[in-house]
């Protein structure tokens, strides 16, 4: 009887999340958050629902404390002068923005007191992750270890000393973590050999969001997300240059983002002679997105990396037939003939090819695509990933006791 109610009591967790520092003062309450913001609230749910006590720090100049639902949010406030954009261009106001965030996450963790920190964002979570601040801390892993990326980098030798010392400092957050869980089974496979604890719990979708059918197919080949070199949309371009003229007319090509490869993109367009053929168009409002994303015949994801794409599960949970580069990511959630189609990184060839066999093949289309939502609803539901992370840190809190 004594076991049981410890059981019971270790169940009931108190847990507390350190969100990413972000000068974009998100706003929680109102949902204007961002990608990881927004896994990480939605799992906070779940695990509330479950019957835990969950807490949210995030930095916020506006507020000091909120609710959100049964969800306690602390705000961290920082100077003004200090901007946390862009912590990879290296500049030395957004680091030290970063470390303030984070020994400022440490002390309100200290005043908490819960059995679990959930850290998503490594450097936002220095602090608590190296000083004893709780029971267990687990790191979510979104971005691959540095080390793990660094040949794909092209460092010269002035970037060479703070790359270094980035690596230097997340190592220390990795030794220091109880649990390490990682967003794909590559980065889980890398951590593990080099001696972490780690699991692979994917990100999650709110299924009930999306519509229960598909919509009216609407006859166009689609891409969304940032315009940049990574994101291998000139692969993609000259692979739609090269399927037959006459599906070309029936299926243009909209590409969705913003970024730095935008003008590149357009010339590149423009030498294939496929301006009547193919638009780029602005970032669009979530809805809007939705909306073009439920409607299009074939959605294209030709990314050079990805650690778990959120955009190719929202396509997945509409039924759109799918392409996606056989990388790590991609390859947890496509099953290469059965949900989707895969294509190795960068060959347009390969890519090409998949076009066409959807292009002419609905019926195969369809078949994938009923097969891509199911995938979605069976393993992908915030449903499953928060009894995942709930089992999870019951199991590592169990195991304390135990010790």
């Amino acid at each position: 009887m004594l076991w049981s109610s410890c059981l019971n009591a270790l169940d009931e967790k108190k847990i507390c999340f350190v969100a990413p520092a972000s000068g974009d003062n998100f706003n929680y309450e109102q949902g204007k958050i961002g990608g990881i913001e927004l896994q990480l609230l939605e799992l906070a749910f779940e695990l509330t629902s479950k019957g835990n006590k969950v807490f949210i720090i995030r930095q916020n100049n506006e507020v000091k404390q909120s609710h959100l639902g049964d969800i306690v949010l602390y705000s961290i406030r920082l100077p003004r002068a200090m901007v946390v954009n862009d912590l990879r261009a290296g500049k030395i106001k957004s680091f030290l923005a970063i470390l303030t965030y984070s020994f400022k996450a440490y002390l309100l963790i200290n005043k908490i007191k819960p059995d679990v920190v959930i850290i998503p964002e490594r450097f936002s979570g220095l602090f608590p992750s190296i000083f004893k601040a709780s029971n267990k801390k687990i790191l979510v892993v979104h971005v691959p270890p540095l080390l793990m990326v660094k040949d794909s980098l092209n460092l010269d030798v002035v970037a060479l000393f703070p790359y270094y010392f980035l690596v230097f400092v997340e190592k220390l957050i990795y030794d220091n973590a109880d649990h390490i869980v990682c967003l794909n089974s590559a980065i889980a496979n890398y951590l593990s050999k080099r001696g972490y604890d780690t699991t692979f719990i994917a990100n999650g979708i709110r299924v009930e969001k999306y519509y229960s059918s598909s919509a009216d197919d609407g006859n166009f080949l689609l891409y969304v997300g940032r315009l940049v070199k990574e994101k291998g949309i000139d692969c993609l371009i000259k692979a739609y240059a090269l399927i037959d003229a006459n599906l070309r007319e029936k299926y243009p090509l909209l590409i969705i983002g913003d970024g730095t490869e935008n003008d590149r993109l357009v010339q590149l367009i423009s030498s294939l002679n496929l301006e009547k053929n193919v638009k780029i168009c602005p970032k669009l409002p979530h809805e809007e997105f939705k909306s073009k994303l439920a409607s299009c015949t074939i959605f294209v994801l030709p990314s050079l990396f990805e650690c778990m794409p959120v955009s190719l599960m929202e396509a997945m949970v509409y039924g759109r037939a799918i392409i996606a580069s056989a990388i790590p990511g991609c390859t947890d959630l496509i099953i290469d003939g059965y949900n989707g189609l895969l294509f190795k990184p960068n060959n347009s060839f390969e890519l090409k090819q998949c076009l066409e066999t959807y292009l002419t093949n609905p019926l195969k289309r369809d078949e994938f695509g009923k097969n891509a939502r199911s995938t979605i609803y069976r393993s992908f539901s915030f449903d499953m990933i928060g009894k995942h992370y709930n089992d999870l840190l019951t199991l590592l809190l169990h195991e304390e006791h135990d010790a």
